[in-house]
């Protein structure tokens, strides 16, 4: 089983779920149709989550459950920016590096690939 490290704990992941969700209630009424964000997770027992990946790779990837009923599997790419890096190298929260679900240009949703992209500061 994978370790996660505490910056990327249950309390984040949740915080994830919520910020998606509100990115959601953001979208154009068809684009929206009714989308939730059931859970976030990490994305698999293999996968890395260590500072020297994430320094090295500046992502990790994630799974979302979303749609009407939140079965729908979205891979979920955490982008980290040079303000989030230097926390997480640290050990420190990265909830502050979340950007606000307003801005299109750090939050993205990819509908037909199922893709959630969030570029943290």
């Amino acid at each position: 089983m994978t370790k996660i490290k505490k910056e990327i704990d249950q309390e984040f992941l949740e915080f994830l779920e919520y910020r998606i969700c509100k990115f959601y209630e953001q979208l154009r009424p068809k684009e929206r149709t009714k989308h939730w964000c059931k859970e976030v997770t990490i994305f698999g027992s293999g996968y890395n989550y260590s500072r020297e990946y994430v320094i090295e790779n500046r992502e990790v990837l994630l799974k979302a459950f979303v749609d009407k009923y939140g079965f729908t599997e979205y891979n979920v790419h955490l982008k980290f920016g040079t303000q989030s890096l230097s926390l997480y190298s640290k050990g420190l929260d990265i909830k502050k590096s979340v950007p606000g679900y307003k801005d299109p240009n750090l939050f993205a949703i990819d509908f037909e690939n199922k893709t959630i992209t969030i570029s943290l500061s």
